[in-house]
């Protein structure tokens, strides 16, 4: 019985001494698996990303703007300024004054209507007047839009473009070099004198005589001019229509100008 405890009691030491003396084969394995998995991130090459340049940005250039009418109106205001401060009342050569803002030219005629037991002044004004006024011996002249002619008809208006000048839109007065020039007038005293013009109107040169009033006021120069002429001098009918009984054989004219130093 001692010795068969005893043969028991050595089977089971051999069997904890062997089970004891085996290796770990698992925990290996683990370390094993750690260090390939490092060794493999150590000699794999890391993909780092390429720098993409950043785009600079063209400049767009700024658009160049036409100037607005006002600005050229300013533009020709301040032109005209300092053409006036570099003039001084009584400086006429090389001069030329342009007719500008102000200025006016109107036709006036008595006429009797059959609707009204008294007569009436028909007066036609425009302001379209465009020229240069020169006082150092060269001629001058002055354009006039007769199209433009306004009255406080508007069938005398139609009348005057329609019939009187359907084809002859414009009427010029020229005025021959002045040589003399009226005594005052240089130092800016208002004048009155008379001046001798040609009107050309429908084809045809018109003598014209003008009582002239007139001052430089050193910036500008003023002049206010009338005369009368007759139907026969401009070489036109009496107009007619039916609403008008009668029409006076004189014409009134007056022209206003405003000129100024350009």
């Amino acid at each position: 019985m001692k010795i068969r405890n005893l043969i028991t009691f050595t089977i089971a030491l051999a069997f904890i001494v062997a089970c004891s003396s085996s290796p770990d084969t698992g925990g290996q394995s683990t370390s094993e698996s750690v260090a390939s998995r490092d060794a493999k991130s150590a000699s794999t090459p890391t993909s780092n990303p390429i720098p993409t340049a950043t785009p600079t940005p063209i400049p767009t250039p700024s658009p160049t703007l036409a100037p607005s009418s006002v600005e050229s109106s300013t533009v020709g205001s301040k032109e005209r300024e300092d053409n006036a401060a570099q003039r001084s009342v009584g400086d006429y050569e090389g001069v030329a004054f342009s007719v500008g803002g102000g200025s006016e030219i109107s036709f006036s005629v008595t006429e009797q209507l059959f609707r009204l037991s008294f007569p009436i002044d028909a007066v036609l004004t425009t302001n379209e007047l465009e020229g240069n006024i020169f006082l150092d011996g060269r001629e001058s002249s002055i354009k006039m839009d007769l199209h433009s002619l306004k009255s406080d008809s508007n069938a005398r208006d139609r009348y005057v473009k329609r019939r009187m000048f359907p084809d002859n839109r414009t009427a010029v007065l020229e005025v021959p070099p002045i040589e003399t020039l009226p005594k005052g007038f240089e130092t800016g005293v208002e004048v009155s004198t008379k001046i001798a013009s040609i009107l050309k109107i429908k084809g045809n040169d018109i003598p014209v005589d003008f009582d002239i009033v007139a001052i430089d006021s050193g910036d500008h120069i003023s002049i206010t001019g009338k005369t009368v002429v007759t139907w026969d001098q401009l070489k036109m009918p009496v107009p007619t229509a039916r609403a008008v009984l009668s029409l006076e054989d004189e014409i009134r004219v007056e022209v206003k100008l405003q000129a100024f130093a350009s």
